[in-house]
């Protein structure tokens, strides 16, 4: 028990992982994954949908404290769930690194955005973004361009013949104005999205509206 305890202390630091340029690639773009170690690691390995076996092993290169992982062309056999870890030749094995969700984008035909009752409305008002297609996609994501505010996603309902999500914006202030984007994914596959839809840009008038600059 203390052997297992002092392992336990001296196990290295969780590594982060980040893909370059970004979680989001489009079909047929190369991405590389990032893993940040320490400088003592002797090796890293790169694990998909948490699958116990490594996808990938890389050897750091002049005594960095990171290492990086390429994929040439995304696909959707190469989105899913990356997780990293590394070696130390004296403390072992550090445990896996947070999930990166890897996603590509372009695999499905655009779904539709549109807004009720219209792209511009008064601060403090309400309004929606109905994201639809006509192919069966079971849950769509509204992004921003800019990206503060963390993306939603919703599952869809089929509705007269079409596959719809409805998302509640409001009350509105400046900091909802902006372009938003939406896509759609297979719940079989939900890393793997629709082209974006063609984007909206959203208008908020009036003065007053909590966030405008004085």
């Amino acid at each position: 028990m203390a052997h297992g305890t002092r392992y336990r202390q001296v196990m290295p630091p969780k590594p982060s992982i980040w893909a370059d340029p970004g979680p989001m690639v489009t079909i047929g773009s190369p991405v590389t994954i990032w893993c940040q170690g320490t400088v003592q690691a002797d090796v890293y390995s790169l694990y998909k949908d948490k699958v116990s076996k490594p996808l990938d092993m890389e050897v750091p290169q002049d005594s960095s404290n990171k290492t990086s992982f390429s994929i040439e062309s995304m696909s959707s056999h190469t989105a899913g769930l990356y997780q990293c870890a590394y070696n130390t030749s004296w403390n072992g094995w550090s445990e896996r690194s947070d999930p990166l969700p890897l996603v590509v984008t372009g695999e499905f035909s655009a779904p539709s955005l549109s807004a009720h009752p219209g792209p511009v409305v008064a601060s403090g008002g309400k309004m929606s973004l109905s994201c639809s297609s006509e192919f069966t996609l079971n849950t769509f994501h509204l992004l921003k361009e800019g990206g503060a505010d963390r993306r939603r996603q919703m599952e869809s309902r089929s509705f007269r013949g079409r596959w719809q999500a409805v998302f509640p914006v409001g009350p509105m202030n400046t900091s909802h104005g902006g372009t938003y984007r939406c896509y759609g994914s297979s719940s079989s596959s939900p890393y793997v999205w629709s082209h974006p839809s063609d984007p909206l840009h959203l208008v908020v008038t009036g003065e007053g509206a909590p966030g405008t600059p004085k």
